[in-house]
């Protein structure tokens, strides 16, 4: 046997259970109830996973129900000034964790972590203890991801800091149903495949909500966040964020779909078990490589507030890639930011290898590096790939 999910089910269990149904909104409710549409289109779940992926779904639904709570307690959170943050924008598996890690060294810089994005209510800093909890708790969760799919520490080394590890812009996002981040739902085999926001302006005004209440009891200089489906949505990005900097990372295609096509069959193979179906992989490709040719034409893709950093760049000479692209933009690149950058580079503790190198190439999905070229040449000579 197998079962749906059941949205007004797990709402209204969440809202009884933690003492919240009075934040409980018409529109959160709504909006939720299609989120799980998404997830039932995937597959009924089977009965022996049911109970621990109901119980997942109804934490992370009481997860945006104390946000409301806090946000209606404390207005004072929304009047946080979010002041010209960074964000690294490119395809996933592109260098842009280590990118956003390297700006982060800066000094009053800070990054969003899996912990608060997971665990974001009370705020961050209102309660030492119970942020210590959270960081434990995380680190825990992510122990058990690794467990499920060990295979991924090689893909994503960072993730050796559980819970202070560093958190997408997408992993704040999915608390409001803008986006469908794994790590919020490891015990949920009916998980689909990722999707770009489809209200981008929407999307990024929840996520500026979100580092407003990590910053309210932690004060913070400067925001340094990532996202992987940004590119779709620069505009939308700006609209909200008028004076953020953006940082796009340049890989050759043929490198970065061949580590992420292999990366999601590590991570959602076992998560998905007998529900998982595989990446469409020409069908990505399809859809990728009209949306390069849209956004080369776009109106902003020579936007000053545009940064283009060539990955090969990036590995071969971090500081001045990093140097260069600040004094563009004229920031202030400081030398304890750029010692800091050589530290880190120089641990060996940050090795991309650190857990063994991770293995993928793109034959074994059926294709060939000129496929790649062929349908991204704008691309590539575009950025000199």
């Amino acid at each position: 046997m197998a079962q749906l999910l059941d949205a007004q089910r797990i709402l209204h269990g969440a809202a009884a259970r933690l003492g919240l149904g009075a934040f409980l909104t018409g529109d959160v409710a709504r909006r939720f109830s299609v989120y799980i549409d998404r997830f039932n289109a995937s597959g009924a779940i089977a009965d022996d996973d049911f109970p621990r992926a109901h119980e997942q779904m109804e934490n992370f639904i009481g997860k945006r129900l104390a946000l409301t709570r806090d946000w209606i307690i404390h207005p004072e959170i929304q009047a946080q000034q979010i002041h010209e943050p960074l964000f690294v924008i490119g395809q996933p598996r592109s260098g842009t964790t280590v990118l956003q890690c390297l700006l982060a060294l800066g000094e009053g810089y800070r990054m969003p972590r899996y912990w608060e994005t997971r665990r974001p209510s009370p705020p961050p800093g209102e309660n030492p203890h119970a942020d210590e909890l959270a960081k434990i708790a995380e680190t825990l969760h992510i122990e058990e991801l690794l467990r499920l799919a060990p295979r991924l520490l090689s893909a994503h080394p960072f993730l050796d800091h559980g819970g202070m590890s560093e958190a997408e812009c997408e992993d704040l996002m999915t608390l409001d149903f803008h986006a469908l981040h794994t790590l919020h739902f490891t015990r949920v085999p009916s998980l689909p495949y990722p999707t770009p926001p489809a209200d981008g302006v929407a999307a990024f005004r929840f996520h500026k909500k979100m580092l407003q209440q990590f910053q309210w009891r932690t004060p913070t200089e400067r925001w340094v966040c990532k996202g992987t489906t940004h590119v779709c949505n620069l505009e939308a990005l700006w609209d909200v964020y008028p004076d953020a900097t953006c940082f796009w990372t340049h890989r050759s295609p043929e490198d970065y779909f061949a580590s992420f096509f292999v990366m999601m069959e590590v991570l959602y193979r076992p998560v998905n078990r007998n529900l998982y179906k595989e990446v469409d992989v020409r069908g990505v490709i399809a859809q990728m490589s009209l949306a390069y040719d849209a956004i080369l034409q776009s109106k902003w893709i020579d936007d000053p507030r545009m940064c283009h950093i060539r990955f090969k760049d990036l590995v071969r000479d971090p500081v001045r890639t990093i140097g260069d692209s600040l004094a563009a933009r004229k920031i202030t690149f400081t030398p304890a930011h750029e010692a800091a950058i050589r530290d880190w580079t120089a641990d060996p503790a940050h090795r991309s290898d650190r857990y063994g190198k991770f293995e993928y190439c793109l034959e074994q999905f059926g294709l060939s590096p000129i496929d790649i070229r062929t349908a991204f040449a704008r691309y590539y000579e575009r950025f000199r790939l």
